[in-house]
């Protein structure tokens, strides 16, 4: 009976040593996707074959279409700037993936505070002895006792820190100090995709604009082209001038299409950077750009805001005093360590060989105390280590350095961009204002035949660049205001 249990147990603990585990973690739980199954980040999503359309349509549990219907904002419906950043502060992965490092950052710190707290452990086993064990050791000289070769053991295990040299409290600040560096990552993570979002946004609506005077020109090109037309039945315009107007009108047709091309993938961006999943249905942004030529900000309080509110430069900050007190735990190492322990349990005969009249096959046992650990010799590891969190400390502090320089840098050249979207904004709009007086002076003289069609065809085209021109400033403008924004540090949290 006694060999059979033991072949039995062996067979168990052969079985089970390549096991890491009776059901493995799926790594894709949760994802966007995998092997064709359409997910959201909670793994919620299920993908749904609409029966009158005869179309793929993913929906949530709750009935909740990710693409087409999110937060009550329809993907045909013209956004704000506002409603474009709030839904994709919620939906962007990015942010979803730095909010769980909070969390890591969250139980690394409850690691290091459970060290201040008891442990206390539940020990049990079977042992099975070629020759006869005593149950436990002697308390008396000469005192009989229980043998036997199958021994069931139980325990209750205690162990406090006393004593750790700094250790576990360093510990502590330091896990404490990483969760807030990486909550200041998170916010400044936001800033950033608010920057990136509302940079796409201004892009679109200049883009429109662009998109609006080409079309415009085109327009007036075929009206003139009739203009010509006309002429030619009163021998008053030549071939010719037909020829260059239909040349002029295809090649705005050309330009037109690249221009509503870009335009579309713009809007295909902005919805990507939204979070949202909706094939061949971008968002429709709305709004004005809007030029305040007394915005311009100085660089002293720009740049004071910056180094206060900054959130990537607090976190560099607070990553080097994380490090610092890593440095202190690592040093800590040769201080050793005090302990408080205590055990308690029994042991069990299971098949008893030796028992004296009068003694039970189960005796207990149990012990306190304080025990100590005081390195001496470790082959050189604790100075390896010491060595390794001086290096990383070093190297944070070369890296919060070039930060310092990274937001001199970012604030000098948002100020300075601003600076020129201001002049540019102010000359291409005397170039427009020129534009539209120049066309419609050589319109009128070629219909009197005082003009030639190259001067249309040249007034034309000076217009619609300088108009182009005009919106890319605004554009321009816009985007380094926001630039600005994000280099001092404010905005949205």
């Amino acid at each position: 009976m006694n060999r059979a249990i033991c072949i039995f147990l062996t067979c168990v603990v052969v079985t089970l040593s390549g096991c890491s585990t009776v059901k493995p973690t799926d790594p894709y739980h949760g994802s966007c996707s995998y092997s064709g199954r359409i997910l959201t980040k909670d793994a919620t999503v299920l993908e749904k074959v609409s029966s009158d359309t005869g179309k793929g349509q993913t929906q949530s549990s709750t009935g909740v279409d990710n693409c087409f219907d999110y937060k009550n904002f329809l993907t045909d419906k013209h956004m704000t700037l506002d409603d474009v950043i709030t839904i994709a502060l919620k939906n962007n992965p990015e942010l979803s993936a730095i909010e769980y490092e909070i969390s890591v950052a969250q139980s690394i710190k409850a690691i290091a505070s459970g060290q201040n707290k008891p442990v206390v452990d539940v020990y049990g086993g079977y042992l099975h002895y070629l020759n006869s064990q005593r149950i436990v050791q002697p308390s008396l000289n000469g005192k009989p006792g229980v043998f036997g070769d199958e021994i069931l053991s139980a325990d209750i295990g205690m162990s406090l820190p006393l004593y750790t040299g700094g250790r576990i409290s360093s510990q502590i600040q330091a896990a404490e100090l990483i969760k807030q560096s990486t909550e200041h990552e998170l916010a400044r993570a936001k800033k950033e995709l608010v920057f990136n979002i509302s940079k796409v946004f201004y892009g679109v609506l200049a883009q429109r604009k662009v998109v609006e005077s080409f079309v415009f020109s085109q327009k007036t090109l075929e009206e003139h082209l009739k203009r010509v037309l006309a002429l030619i039945k009163v021998y008053k315009g030549t071939k010719e001038d037909r020829l260059r107007t239909e040349v002029r009108i295809a090649d705005v047709e050309q330009r037109l299409v690249q221009e509503e091309n870009l335009l579309y993938i713009q809007l295909r961006l902005l919805t990507s950077m939204m979070g949202l999943n909706c094939p061949g249905k971008p968002v429709q942004p709305s709004g004005e750009l809007i030029f305040n030529e007394k915005a311009i900000p100085e660089i002293r309080s720009a740049m004071k805001h910056a180094f206060q509110n900054r959130s990537d430069f607090q976190a560099a900050c607070i990553t080097l005093e994380s490090l610092g007190k890593k440095l202190d735990v690592a040093r800590s190492e040769w201080a050793g360590d005090v302990a408080l322990t205590g055990f308690y349990g029994g042991r069990w005969a299971a098949n008893s060989t030796d028992k004296p009249d009068g003694y039970s096959s189960f005796e207990d046992s149990g012990r306190i105390g304080i025990v100590f650990n005081v390195p001496i010799f470790d082959g050189g590891q604790i100075d390896g280590h010491i060595k390794e969190e001086q290096s990383k400390l070093s190297t944070a502090q070369e890296r919060l350095r070039r930060m310092e320089l990274r937001v001199q840098l970012d604030v000098e050249t948002s100020i300075l961009n601003i600076q020129a979207a201001v002049r540019r904004i102010a000359a291409t709009n005397k170039v427009v204002e020129q534009g539209i007086e120049s066309l419609k002076i050589q319109k009128e003289k070629y219909s009197l035949g005082r003009g030639a069609i190259i001067d249309v065809l040249d007034a034309q085209s000076a217009l619609l660049d300088g108009q182009t021109n005009y919106y890319r400033a605004l554009e321009a403008y816009s985007v380094a205001m926001a630039q600005h924004k994000l280099a001092i540090g404010t905005g949205l949290e």
